[in-house]
């Protein structure tokens, strides 16, 4: 089995370019054994937004494209054939203007299907070597001599699809190696035994059933025989084209062309009835974390969001607060002001519309503690010292020495800023007087990242040797050292 992935497609773009950003596909196609001629589901897990750009996405070789290109400008392998392209424009330059209601994605619940109302396209259908303004469009003829796709219909297949929606009194249609609307123009002409393999009012079908066409053999719509054809139609090198006249309208999802030796709908999603998708739900009221002049806002994401928007002020007031456009969680708001209440409030858009703003989340900014850190450049060992966010030293971390003789830190005394009131710090351990190793202090992240201090220089001398060391325990008295041999201390 061939898999024809799209390419990845512009965000946004005019011609071909998807807003929902995806690079996956949705179809795959073979010409061997032991997979589908074709399956596709129109874009899940690719299509999100199902606008106006999704929709030319689909229909362009950014999502699928043809292998014989044939010097082809427009080689997508779902080629419009009527009511699509701006009369006055080329493939690909531009669109009419009522794009979603002819041909194109509709958002089924979060699920890309597809809508055809006074519309074609061709599947497969590579460029043919004929003279005309588009040889793709109402090209083929009852004089054709050999046929131009890429779908192998060379032996007895089927074709099926899940109507998600059906209304009208006007036909839908199924032709074979033909790009026009009259069921001769094909090299395998008409008749019963012609082009036209489905012709069926849409009153007809049934939403949240499928619709199996199996060629030859009998047209099946919800279980029950509408039709039959008493012969193969098509060859290794077909196309198919897909029709609503003007007065039917069909959604359609999970489409599948296979030889009739498979069974592939049994791998299929369960068809069901289109169902719109809705506006997200109120969402829950976001986490805030406040700094000092700021604060942070954070929320888990929802399904099929495209959108978030924050708003925020110092009254509980949606309707009073600054808006703050198309934002990711976290997003810190700053330049706020100290001890100033602020509220903040949440909302998500998915491709339907906006939800309600959520229900408010408050936080308060705050300057660090006692408002009075000072630089400093050295450690008063009588004072206990702390760390405490937004009271933070400059630069680097400080390297110690902790084989004899003891040192002070190896790196030069950067500033720090000293927090008042002071919050009391662990215990040393130490060797035998006059060595130590700093002390182990529990930092925040951010201070512990930033933070450099210094204590009074300490003696170079050596410690005493192992023989020179008393044997005896120390009394309890004797374990007190001199303040003016400890660090930073509790």
């Amino acid at each position: 089995m061939i898999t024809t992935p799209p390419s990845s497609s512009s965000s946004g773009g005019s011609s071909g370019g998807s807003s929902s950003g995806g690079s996956s596909g949705g179809s795959s196609g073979g010409t061997g054994d032991g997979g589908p001629i074709l399956s596709e589901n129109f874009g899940d897990n690719t299509f999100v937004n199902m606008d106006r750009n999704d929709n030319i996405t689909l229909f362009s070789p950014d999502y699928k494209a043809v292998e014989a290109r044939n010097g082809d400008d427009w080689p997508s392998y779902y080629y419009p054939t009527c009511c699509y392209f701006d009369d006055a424009s080329a493939a690909g330059d531009g669109y009419i203007d009522d794009l979603a209601d002819r041909l194109g994605l509709k958002n089924d619940s979060g699920n890309p299907a597809l809508l055809i109302h006074n519309a074609r396209f061709a599947v497969g259908q590579t460029k043919p070597d004929i003279s005309a303004s588009d040889p793709k469009v109402n090209s083929t003829t009852s004089d054709d001599v050999a046929t131009w796709g890429e779908l192998d219909l060379s032996q007895d297949y089927r074709i099926s699809f899940c109507v998600k929606e059906a209304d009208g009194s006007g036909l839908v249609q199924i032709y074979a190696d033909n790009n026009s609307t009259g069921e001769a123009n094909s090299y395998h002409g008409g008749g019963s035994q012609g082009s036209r393999i489905f012709n069926v009012n849409a009153s007809l079908l049934v939403p949240g059933e499928r619709v199996e066409v199996n060629i030859p053999g009998d047209t099946l719509v919800a279980g029950e025989r509408l039709d039959d054809r008493p012969s193969r139609v098509g060859t290794a090198s077909s196309f198919l084209q897909f029709r609503a006249d003007s007065s039917a309208t069909i959604i359609i999802d999970d489409l599948l062309i296979e030889r009739q030796s498979e069974s592939g709908q049994a791998d299929l999603p369960e068809c069901n009835v289109f169902t719109p998708a809705s506006a997200p739900d109120k969402p829950e009221a976001p986490g805030v974390f406040a700094g000092d002049g700021q604060v942070s806002v954070s929320w888990n994401g929802v399904v099929g969001a495209i959108e978030y928007q924050i708003a925020y002020g110092s009254e509980n007031d949606v309707a009073s607060a600054t808006v703050v456009e198309d934002v990711t969680s976290p997003h810190v708001l700053s330049e706020l002001e100290n001890d100033t209440e602020y509220f903040v409030f949440l909302q998500v858009r998915n491709a339907v519309d906006w939800s309600e703003w959520s229900d408010s989340a408050s936080a308060t900014p705050e300057a660090p503690v006692g408002d009075s850190c000072t630089p400093t450049t050295q450690v008063d060992t009588s004072i206990p010292w702390s760390v405490y966010d937004g009271c933070l030293s400059p630069g680097m971390r400080v390297r110690w020495s902790t084989t004899p003789p003891c040192r002070a830190p190896s790196t030069s005394v950067l500033p720090i800023r000293r927090c008042s009131p002071p919050l009391p710090m662990p215990k040393t351990k130490s060797w035998a007087p006059p060595c130590w190793i700093p002390p182990r202090m529990p930092l925040s992240r951010a201070a512990a990242s930033s933070m450099a201090f210094s204590l009074p220089a300490i003696p170079s001398t050596s410690p005493p040797s192992r023989a020179s060391r008393p044997t005896t325990r120390p009394s309890a008295a004797s374990k007190s050292r001199p303040t003016s041999a400890r660090p930073a201390s509790a």
